[in-house]
């Protein structure tokens, strides 16, 4: 069970001044520091973390590679921040690349379905999700739930609204989340130090003395408590070419938590894969790297459905995408490069090598063009519509009037938008049901034609070539295995001090503040241990 919120603090009174005085002056600490914790990675998951263990009194030090800190939240929601999700049993709208689970994948016959207009959707797939991950999710939300991140932001005084599907955002900037979150770092007494490329992690022996892994050396023995050594690259951030040079430094730390997220946005965040090295580097599990929330791209050269990039620029309101066994019922977006919108970024996490349960990459991307109908259901609309438009003719005829054709496109513009409907029909269905002519009215399709015609419509294969991957995804599927993990911690059971949390975890939820819940939560859950 999902604990109720707790009693919402009030507002903390911070000396900004003297607070960002002591994050500058650590920024430009020696070579050497030393610190309880150090956090690699400024972003949700890592801020999160590092407030935690500031309020527990521990030293803590936030290494972060961007100029400032959180840059992909800046970016999230439309520059709004979907910054969580308030539907029923989070635990269930998240999957891991591992098929290993207790419960059957999801699968066609037992869809993960995401409804539009509904806010029972968690409950619908509650039995679908994957045990192993829903178990592991799960530990963390219950420290952790929506209503506590929610009570910081209404203390901190930020308005907010629901979407839709339980989808939180902020009235007016994703910013006012980014300022939370450094306020409260700063009352927590937590050292950021931005412009800081970490380059090197590896445990240090008591007693030991240090070097980094790139010939920085660091003077002295490590204190006692000292289980890491931490090499950067750090500049300070200054335009002039000489300040722009970086510099070596060091930390040494009892504790490590790696927050530096995977690769989305990889060019406008600057987002690297150093979670998954450090991860390797201790022979940690790491699986599934893909990219998640990302447009697809279909087959290009020679295919059927190559038509739909002249259709850049238009939406179907509601259908549904299937993929690797998982369904979602929402909208779909035409783009010149292919397709993209919300069905279609939920589906495309379930795609590509590493995918759960993924075994055959040339499996198609199937679209229900009409998911509110049964085939049945929509046979017999068509049979309905030949029939309307037999007699139609037939009246014309009699009355020696000039009969007007009305071709099948015109039909399906009773039930798709105009402009997909006359593309359909022409490129992608007439050639498939053998039509005898583009502009043949219904009637004159048999009853072959007419059931082939039902099912394309509510199974529309497309074969994919690929993603538009890293640089528009909004998240990294797989990371490091959640078995490598401490569900309750997020410490690694190998290595005693380290942990990881957020998307370099093996952990990726739906689209719709989800994955920013799991950062906050697993965030939390780290730094309330290390």
């Amino acid at each position: 069970m999902v604990s109720s919120a707790p009693q919402r603090p009030a507002p903390r009174s911070i000396n900004r001044n003297a607070a960002v005085g002591r994050q500058q002056a650590c920024q430009s600490g020696a070579s050497g520091a030393s610190a309880e914790v150090v956090v690699i990675g400024g972003g949700a998951a890592g801020l999160l973390a590092a407030i935690t263990a500031g309020r527990r009194g521990r030293h803590v030090v936030v290494l972060e590679k961007n100029g400032d800190i959180g840059r992909k939240i800046r970016i999230s929601g439309g520059g709004r921040c979907n910054f969580t999700n308030v539907s029923p049993d989070l635990a269930a709208s998240f999957h891991s690349s591992s098929c290993s689970s207790s419960s059957a994948p999801p699968s066609l016959s037992s869809p993960l379905q995401l409804h539009a207009n509904s806010l029972t959707t968690a409950a619908k797939v509650a039995g679908s999700a994957p045990a192993t991950c829903k178990r592991f999710v799960q530990k963390a939300l219950e420290q952790y739930p929506p209503e506590r991140f929610i009570a910081m932001v209404e203390a901190h005084g930020i308005k907010y609204h629901e979407k839709k599907l339980g989808q939180l955002f902020c009235d007016r900037s994703a910013q006012q989340i980014i300022e939370m979150l450094r306020n409260e770092c700063l009352a927590a007494k937590v050292e950021i130090r931005t412009n800081c490329h970490v380059t090197g992690l590896h445990p240090v022996e008591q007693g030991a003395l240090l070097s980094s892994n790139h010939g920085a050396h660091v003077d002295g023995e490590a204190p006692s408590s000292c289980r890491f050594a931490i090499s950067c690259q750090c500049t300070d951030g200054r335009d002039s070419d000489l300040s722009d040079q970086p510099v070596s430094d060091s930390i040494t730390a009892e504790s490590v938590i790696v927050a530096s997220g995977g690769l989305s946005f990889e060019r406008s965040c600057g987002s690297t894969d150093l979670a998954h090295k450090v991860a390797s580097d201790f022979s940690i599990t790491v699986r599934g790297i893909r990219p998640g929330l990302v447009p697809v791209l279909p087959v290009s050269d020679g295919s059927e459905d190559s038509w739909i990039r002249e259709l850049a620029g238009l939406s179907l309101p509601e259908v549904t995408v299937a993929i690797g066994g998982a369904t979602f019922t929402e909208s779909l977006l035409f783009t010149h490069r292919g397709l993209s919108g919300p069905a279609v970024l939920q589906a495309s996490s379930f795609w590509g090598p590493g995918a759960p349960c993924m075994t055959n990459l040339s499996d198609p991307l199937i679209i229900d063009l009409l998911p509110n109908l049964s085939e049945d259901d929509v046979l017999e609309w068509l049979h309905t519509r030949a029939s309307a438009s037999a007699r139609a003719a037939s009246r014309e005829r009699s009355h020696n009037h000039l009969w007007r054709s009305f071709p099948v496109a015109e039909e399906l513009c009773r039930r798709l938008p105009r402009r997909f409907a006359n593309a359909f029909w022409s490129a992608r269905a007439a050639p498939a049901i053998e039509a005898p002519d583009v502009a043949a009215p219904l009637h004159k399709l048999p009853h072959s034609s007419l059931s082939h015609l039902a099912h394309l419509l509510k199974a529309w294969n497309i074969q994919l070539e690929g993603t538009e991957g890293y640089p528009k995804a909004e998240v990294t599927c797989g990371g490091v295995a959640t078995e490598e993990l401490n569900s309750h911690t997020m410490e690694t059971h190998a290595v005693t001090g380290l942990y990881f949390i957020g998307e370099a975890v093996d952990v990726t939820g739906w689209l719709g503040g989800y994955n920013f819940q799991w950062a906050w939560s697993s965030g939390y859950a780290a730094g309330s241990a290390a």
